[in-house]
């Protein structure tokens, strides 16, 4: 995983900021990339309800969650840890909208989902 490394103690402002790569090895130079070409996150507000919101207790109040831009409701579903088993089973709405696992989210989207209950 690359990310940008800020070293605000650093009195070399053309230095102060490295791509580096972080794993089990430790943090060395990240060979290739700038800090240009790094993805940076998007805000999103996600809410989950009946059996869907155990997935989003654990975000604050207002649901907000950093997502990498370019996300799609696939990339959220995983960053939540909701069960792959559980994807066709889930009512997802993006704005009020209906949505797949496919759709690409954007900067301050609000996603709600929720299990179909069936009845009879």
């Amino acid at each position: 995983m690359c990310l940008l490394w800020k070293n605000s103690g650093s009195a070399d402002t053309d230095r102060s900021h490295r791509v580096v790569a972080v794993d089990r090895a430790g943090i060395r130079p990240c060979a290739g990339f700038q800090a240009h070409d790094l993805v940076t996150p998007m805000r999103i507000r996600v809410k989950g309800y009946n059996e869907a919101a155990r997935y989003t207790a654990a975000l604050p109040p207002d649901g907000a969650l950093d997502l990498t831009e370019g996300g799609t409701i696939e990339d959220l579903m995983d960053t939540l840890a909701v069960p792959r088993s559980l994807f066709t089973e889930l009512v997802i709405l993006v704005n009020g909208r209906c949505a797949s696992l496919t759709t690409a989210l954007r900067e301050n989207d609000g996603v709600v989902f929720f299990v179909a209950l069936a009845g009879g």
